[in-house]
């Protein structure tokens, strides 16, 4: 870098008239100082960016699987929602069962009670018949 430097301020003062020497020197040191530091910068600067090229690639890695046990547990849910839709028919079926059995219960009980009626208009009937027959004879 030193010799860089002397190169540049002999270029100068060869192409320039230089006022001041002393001024021509710190400026052209200051010129070589920041080269290092921008190379140094862009160093850093690409360090940096590989740095995040590779956070980058493992963010997409780890959004890729999320996105697999997503699936996955959607999968779980539809296979669990098959299984209380089944068991929710099989309920429903059961239910028609009882409903059935009630109905032939109800129909039972009808039919009964028609019976007895029937049976207690018959002795109602005898009843009267009788009381006539006795209160006629």
């Amino acid at each position: 870098m030193q010799v860089m430097a002397e190169v540049l301020e002999n270029e100068f003062r060869n192409a320039f008239e230089v006022k001041d020497p002393d001024s021509l020197h710190r400026g052209i040191s200051i010129l070589v100082e920041s080269i290092p530091q921008k190379e140094q910068n862009k160093t850093e600067h690409d360090h940096f960016r590989e740095s995040m090229l590779k956070m980058d690639s493992k963010m997409e890695a780890t959004i890729i699987k999320m996105d697999e046990g997503f699936k996955r547990m959607d999968e779980r849910f539809k296979a669990s929602d098959q299984r209380f839709d089944d068991v929710n028919k099989r309920f429903d079926d059961v239910n028609k069962r009882f409903d059935d059995v009630n109905k032939r219960f109800d129909d039972m009980s009808r039919r009964s009670d028609m019976q007895i009626r029937f049976i207690t208009v018959g002795f109602i009937m005898l009843t009267v018949l009788m009381s006539v027959y006795q209160f006629l004879a």
